[in-house]
């Protein structure tokens, strides 16, 4: 989602423009990706985020005050009436809550899946199709939920009590309630909103079969100019990104060009002191799971950008390969080869029984290959997941000793005795 929004800027594309000063309201805001990127980029802006769900509200809430400004929040949802309304929360895949009456787990869980698949057949890559082959294991409880009671409104009386004249971007995303969103604009606020980015689903042989071509009439009846596309790894899955332009929009700051001004924060600790690589590490390993962490920081006094004013990739300096604090050399057989595996498979001379896999360079492709030599090692079959959950090779071993151990005391007498000879 980060790569989406910060860096791909997808919400950015067919001619959506952001002028200074503007007025964006981001509708199922989640924990805030949306809102702090417009509030990063664009100085002046103001951003009303709504997110109806109380626990991702509160992360929202919490990356607002850290790195937000100018932003309003409102802990409810938006509707075609104002109600109380049932929702579905995946504490695991919290982007992937909505309303209960459009909650559909096996459907969520296919979109992931044929993701997997085509990013595997587009790249090539043998260890995306083992990932793939073991979804069902990692997915596992992602889709675990729980209800929650939710408040709803409707757009236009948010609009009226904040006294809004103009929303120069409304942003939805709000799985599969879309069109709940837009018939809670009356007749006379559709000329207030000038852009309009939003994710559609519309899958055939589902409730949500037609909707794309229904809320592209409806936007058209309004006076805007539209495109929709389908990402290519989200082929054959029920979601679309629709873009819409009011006919005949001029965005431009006082000189006449479009501008976008970029806040720069130093990163300072609580005592106003630089905050080191470790700092960084720590505080975001309480907010992530560990498959999320960086492997690398590097501060920068500012960012390289290209002539158009994007990240220059190419002239960021490499990381430094990092190494865990806790070091320490392997005790057991078991460690001593697992050590070895990671040592080769990541390309570092000394790997330590305590070194996190993620913060020596790990990723999920190269976590597949660790599961093929370990298989090759030991003749188990060690759960992916359990990778993600345990990353040390000291936690591994106790793991994969508990195997053995129960395949020992499993075999027949027979068995055992062939065994020993």
């Amino acid at each position: 989602m980060y790569d989406e929004i910060f860096e791909k800027q997808s919400y950015l594309r067919h001619d959506i423009k952001i002028p200074e000063n503007a007025c964006v309201f981001d509708v199922g805001a989640n924990i805030g990706l949306f809102t702090l990127f417009i509030n990063q980029q664009y100085a002046n802006a103001r951003v009303y985020a709504f997110e109806p769900l109380a626990p991702t509200f509160e992360t929202l809430r919490i990356n607002t005050d850290l790195y937000g400004s100018n932003v309003k929040l409102f802990q409810i949802g938006l509707s075609e009436e104002e109600k109380t309304d049932t929702f579905n929360f995946y504490p695991r895949s919290s982007m992937m809550s909505g309303l209960s009456a459009y909650a559909d787990t096996e459907e969520e869980i296919e979109v992931v899946k044929k993701y997997l698949r085509q990013e595997q057949q587009k790249s090539g890559a043998a260890e995306l199709n083992e990932i793939f082959e073991q979804a069902d294991e990692l997915l596992e409880g992602r889709f675990t939920s729980e209800t929650h009671q939710c408040r709803m409104r409707r757009l236009s009386d948010v609009i009226r009590e904040e006294g809004i004249e103009r929303i120069d971007l409304l942003k939805v995303d709000v799985q599969r309630a879309e069109l709940d969103v837009l018939k809670g604009i009356e007749e006379h606020d559709w000329e207030k909103i000038q852009q309009l980015v939003m994710e559609v689903h519309d899958g055939r042989g589902e409730k949500s079969e037609g909707r794309l071509a229904e809320i592209v009439a409806l936007l058209e009846s309004h006076g805007y100019e539209l495109v929709t596309e389908q990402e290519e790894l989200l082929k054959g899955t029920d979601r679309y990104n629709l873009y819409a332009v009011r006919r005949g929009l001029a965005l431009e700051s006082g000189d006449g060009k479009q501008r976008a001004v970029v806040e720069r924060h130093d990163p300072v600790n609580q005592n106003g002191q630089a905050v080191s690589s470790s700092e960084l590490r720590s505080f975001v390993q309480q907010k992530l799971p560990e498959y999320m962490v960086p492997s690398a920081f590097v501060l920068l006094d500012e960012l390289p950008l290209t002539a158009n004013g994007k990240v220059d990739r190419q002239a960021l300096p490499a990381p430094e390969r990092v190494r865990a604090e806790r070091t320490s050399t392997p005790l057991t057989p078991v460690e001593e080869i697992l050590a070895g595996i990671w040592s080769e498979v990541l390309g570092v001379e000394q790997v330590g029984v305590h070194d996190n896999f993620f913060e020596l360079g790990g990723h999920s492709l190269l976590l597949t290959r660790v599961v093929s030599r370990v298989r090759g090692a030991f003749q188990v079959e060690l759960p992916l997941r359990s990778l993600f959950e345990e990353p040390t090779v000291a936690k591994l071993a106790l793991m994969i000793e508990d195997i053995l151990t129960k395949e020992i005391e499993e075999l027949t007498e027979d068995e055992a005795g062939h065994f020993a000879e």
